[in-house]
């Protein structure tokens, strides 16, 4: 699954940064200043999160180590690949979309399908004069075929997410940090079956729980997803990042299979910064606006709220719709603790078998 994603996003972000150069050629570029790139504090507490989203997770590849035949070779170059091949393929279609869209027609996924249809328009089609592209012929055929693409890379992106996760949460609850009977594999899979089944009851409470708090309106439950998705995200890596810190002066002796350079110092450099950036994208993801008009910046803080959830209430339904599931997820998570106490009690050596049905 994850493969077949990669090669989704390598096959439309590359015909679509090739297909913005034959359209560079046949009616030219936008132009933009460095200055164009100055953020204003409400794009930068907007973007930050979003940001820290997508840097994080390069370490999932850990999650599978025990399957893999050298991980302390494999997993670290595994990660210097994906990040190399994330930088330049979602780098350089960035840029084309700069160059070809006006800033002001630039609106985060709607921006990349804009430029889709703008630029297939190369191979069928017209662009209107308010920069509307419309396509015909063998664009309209690219175009479907770059839009199954683009969410058949967003399916496997999800369930990559969740692979990774669900074996975490498996050998959490194998180590004792979770129910014992989390940590069990399948015997014919090899995979976290109790996890797997329950992560789609979860999903399935909080999309429930999300459209009741939206009253089923898609666009609100879509804004107020996202940003619980990526609030987790970043409260899990609060306590994930400083853990180098800890380890280092609790288990010093522990032989590490791949190592923060620099002693120490790096430890504290590497751990603190990316905690103190972890820390800063949820406080803004919880409170959308906090800080604006504290630093001389004239606003309204409800304004960085999301566009649905604008008016008299938008606030208060807003937050619910982050701080109640994030509630629930931490009674649950302070109970499965609790719940591994008998296992962390008992003394499980690191060389015993993973269980199995």
């Amino acid at each position: 699954m994850p493969t077949v994603g990669a090669w989704a996003r390598i096959l439309i972000l590359g015909f679509f940064t090739l297909t913005v150069i034959l359209y560079g050629i046949k009616h030219g570029v936008h132009g933009f200043g460095g200055g164009d790139f100055k953020p204003s504090y409400t794009i930068f507490i907007a973007a930050v999160p979003v940001l820290i989203f997508n840097y994080v997770g390069f370490e999932v590849p850990n999650s599978a180590g025990e399957e893999m035949e050298n991980p302390q070779r494999d997993v670290p170059f595994t990660v210097l690949r994906a990040f190399i091949a994330s930088v330049l393929l979602y780098g350089g279609p960035i840029l084309a979309i700069l160059l070809v869209l006006p800033t002001s027609a630039i609106t985060s996924l709607g921006g990349f399908i804009d430029a889709i249809k703008t630029v297939f328009t190369v191979y069928g089609g017209h662009v209107a004069k308010d920069g509307t592209g419309t396509l015909t012929g063998a664009g309209k055929v690219l175009g479907d075929v770059g839009g199954i693409a683009l969410i058949l890379a967003y399916l496997t992106s999800g369930t990559t997410w969740i692979m990774g996760a669900d074996r975490s949460q498996a050998v959490a609850g194998y180590d004792g940090s979770a129910p014992r009977a989390l940590g069990y594999f399948s015997r014919r899979w090899g995979t976290p079956v109790v996890v797997n089944v329950l992560s789609g009851v979860v999903a399935t409470l909080l999309m429930v729980l999300a459209f009741r708090l939206t009253q089923g309106n898609s666009a609100k439950y879509f804004s107020a997803v996202l940003g619980l998705a990526i609030s987790t995200t970043t409260i899990s890596y609060i306590a994930i990042f400083p853990s180098l810190i800890k380890l280092r002066y609790s288990h010093p002796e522990v032989e590490r299979p791949y190592r923060v350079p620099f002693g120490m110092a790096g430890a504290w450099i590497a751990g603190g910064l990316t905690t103190l950036w972890s820390i800063v994208a949820t406080v803004f993801l919880l409170w959308p606006g906090l800080g604006v008009n504290w630093f001389g910046h004239n606003g309204k803080p409800n304004d960085s709220l999301p566009s649905q959830f604008a008016g008299h209430h938008g606030r208060l339904t807003y937050e619910l719709t982050q701080i109640v599931p994030l509630l629930v997820l931490l009674g649950i998570g302070v109970a499965f603790y609790f719940a591994g106490t008998s296992t962390r009690r008992r003394t499980v050596g690191p060389a015993d078998p993973v269980p199995v049905d």
